[in-house]
């Protein structure tokens, strides 16, 4: 019996719960862990994906202060020349174009990003999946969980490539 899982090591079975069945559950629990770790790490890169982006947002977005000054220049430019209003208004267009280009740029950096991470843990639990049919001797959770398996991996890759695709 193995002790390097946390669930081994007092397992919660009966006495009479030995052998080719308690080998079968410290099976499913070792996939367990392997399933929660990879839903750690692919959060953890959504995490660290929102990070950048807010991150790149800042940068972007960093003269607010000076644009409320320009507004007041813009305002009182208006007033002593109002032929001016046009190129003011052109160049506060222009600024307000690159801003929102850089944050559809993000926001798509940012889904894309999770979407990976959606796919990642989504084909993890496919594999999971395979596991159990593979050690498993009862021929009905084999087959249920092949064709789950082969099911969630369909699923995951054929939406995720339309959504890459969709994103460009």
């Amino acid at each position: 019996m193995s002790t390097a899982h946390p669930h081994s090591a007092n397992p919660p079975f009966p006495p009479a719960f030995t052998g080719a069945g308690q080998e079968n559950a410290e099976q499913l629990f070792a996939l367990a862990d392997k399933i929660g770790a990879a839903l750690s790490e692919a959060s953890a890169q959504l995490q660290a994906a929102y990070n950048e982006a807010f991150q790149k947002l800042a940068q972007n977005t960093g003269g607010v202060s000076d644009g409320l000054t320009r507004a007041q220049q813009t305002v009182l430019g208006v007033i002593t020349d109002p032929t001016s209003v046009n190129g003011q208004l052109e160049e506060a267009q222009d600024r307000a174009m690159v801003v929102s280009d850089g944050l559809t740029e993000l926001g798509i950096e940012v889904s894309l990003a999770y979407l990976k991470a959606l796919e990642d843990a989504t084909l993890a639990v496919a594999k999971s999946q395979e596991q159990v049919a593979a050690a498993s001797q009862i021929d009905l959770v084999k087959a249920t969980a092949t064709t789950g398996a082969e099911l969630l991996r369909k699923v995951a890759q054929a939406g995720a490539g339309t959504l890459r695709e969709m994103a460009g």
